[in-house]
């Protein structure tokens, strides 16, 4: 591979690209970016601080695997607050204030006017490397909002900027970059602002709360399953001096509502199955001995989709809704909502009861 731009790669080469690698088994990718969204109070920064403490130090979380490297927070919202949080997320861990390679920046930056901010960040960056004994593999954006500087969320320029610096970032750096956002009034809509947002992220994770637990969903997922559900509760921590913070912490995740159940994705995707059923469907018996169900092909499952898709973005509405459908499939799969399996050849899926 040379370090030539837009060279066109015959696809026998594709196997000399960098493979992807996890910062977060199944979760989180080197190199990617991610958003978390919630509503106010749904504790999205205590999990973005999570993240980086568990990446700074190495350490399991949830039980899978971490890549451990050096973590940045741009605490453009928080400000000096953050150094509260983090406080408590080390007491509550055990971990001492030298321990792990975690910085933070706090203090507004403008990524939503030019690319002056981001440029200035990157030097920063190259300044402290030096001094760091791992690489810098986290970098998270607190909030999108802020960081915008006042920039239209709903503008497709200024959320357009946004992006663009957060891939000159994790260009750069080849870091993971974390973007902290809000949820939309219509909270069924998912994030506030234009759809560019979602649409450069690689993972999107939705954190819902009330009272002192919640509960944070994969909701969208570029290389991996989406619908993974992990529970949370909150913490108090004692400072001392009359302070306290709060902290995340494991718990069982709330039974999903039969509606959570059902993304937008896998909405389409069920009544891409239901068309194609009317018009395809043929009985079946799963794994040859089980009650009678109606399946359908996967292949007519798949056409169906193809015409009932609403793209919504600005790109290729052909490669979206192919990257929509695999998805689907993948969460349906996955799911106990729809059952598949291959028969005489053919891959047939359908409504489970």
């Amino acid at each position: 591979m040379t370090g030539e731009r837009l060279r066109p790669l015959h696809w026998s080469e594709l196997d000399a690209l960098p493979r992807r690698e996890f910062l977060i088994d199944g979760l989180l990718d080197l190199g990617a970016m991610s958003g978390i969204i919630g509503a106010s109070g749904a504790y999205k920064t205590g999990h973005a601080i999570d993240f980086g403490g568990h990446i700074a130090l190495g350490q399991p979380w949830r039980g899978r695997e971490v890549r451990r490297g050096s973590a940045l927070y741009l605490a453009v919202e928080g400000g000096r607050g953050i150094s509260e949080r983090l406080a408590a997320w080390r007491k509550h861990h055990n971990v001492e204030a030298d321990a792990g390679a975690f910085y933070v920046v706090p203090e507004p930056i403008d990524l939503g006017h030019g690319e002056a901010d981001a440029k200035l960040l990157l030097q920063r960056i190259t300044e402290l490397r030096p001094s760091l004994s791992l690489p810098l593999e986290f970098i998270v954006v607190d909030t999108t909002s802020r960081a915008l500087a006042g920039g239209d969320e709903n503008s497709p320029k200024d959320m357009g900027q946004f992006v663009r610096c957060c891939d000159i970032i994790r260009a750069e750096t080849r870091a993971h970059l974390c973007a902290v956002h809000h949820l939309g009034k219509d909270e069924s809509r998912g994030a506030r602002g234009h759809t560019l947002f979602k649409g450069a992220l690689d993972t999107e994770i939705t954190a819902t709360k009330s009272g002192t637990a919640g509960t944070i969903e994969v909701t969208k997922q570029r290389d991996h399953p989406d619908g993974q559900r992990f529970g949370f509760a909150i913490e108090l921590v004692e400072l001392g001096d009359d302070k306290s913070s709060y902290v995340v912490v494991p718990a069982d995740a709330p039974l999903a509502s039969k509606a959570s159940r059902w993304s937008r994705g896998l909405t389409v995707f069920r009544d891409a199955v239901n068309e194609a059923m009317l018009a395809h469907g043929q009985e079946h018996h799963p794994a040859g001995n089980g009650s009678i169900v109606r399946a359908v092909a996967v292949e007519d499952a798949r056409a169906a989709h193809n015409r009932l898709y609403a793209h919504a973005g600005d790109g290729d509405r052909s490669e979206a809704e192919r990257k929509a459908w695999k998805r689907a499939l993948q969460t349906a799969r996955g799911s106990h909502l729809f059952g598949s399996e291959t028969s005489c050849g053919r891959d047939l899926i359908w409504m489970a009861s």
